[in-house]
């Protein structure tokens, strides 16, 4: 599963608590939706699973406890399946704003004042 989250362009080495709700806007506090560039590279929120599912909508809530954190999710996919989910433990932290400008992202990502991609194997606690 890949979340990607849009935070402040202040953040570059962590993902700050909150709740982010999936938004094409990009503005800090929010997940970006999936969608593939003109290169058919994957960007925003997607589910691999038996098929690749791009997901539309939904949110994620972000805590941290001891250098760890707890992510709680509901996603919606392009199908209307429900990926729901937990994850705790640590992350590593991709700061991809300088991979936007040259790639074939759209605009309104590459004038994204930063974005934040996390590439986790997460296990969904349900889909339906």
């Amino acid at each position: 599963m890949y979340l990607e989250f849009n935070t402040d362009s202040t953040i570059v080495d962590s993902i700050p608590v909150g709740v982010y709700t999936m938004d094409d806007s990009l503005n800090p506090w929010t997940l970006v939706p999936a969608y593939v560039d003109t290169d058919n590279n994957p960007w925003g929120t997607w589910y691999f699973g038996v098929t690749n599912n791009d997901v539309v909508n939904g949110s994620a809530t972000v805590t941290s406890v001891d250098g760890k954190y707890h992510i709680e999710y509901e996603l919606i996919d392009y199908y209307g399946n429900t990926i729901s989910g937990t994850y705790f433990n640590t992350l590593t932290y991709y700061d991809m704003t300088p991979y936007i400008t040259g790639s074939g992202a759209p605009q309104n990502i590459k004038k994204s004042r930063n974005s934040t991609l996390i590439r986790l194997n997460l296990k969904p606690v349900k889909t339906r």
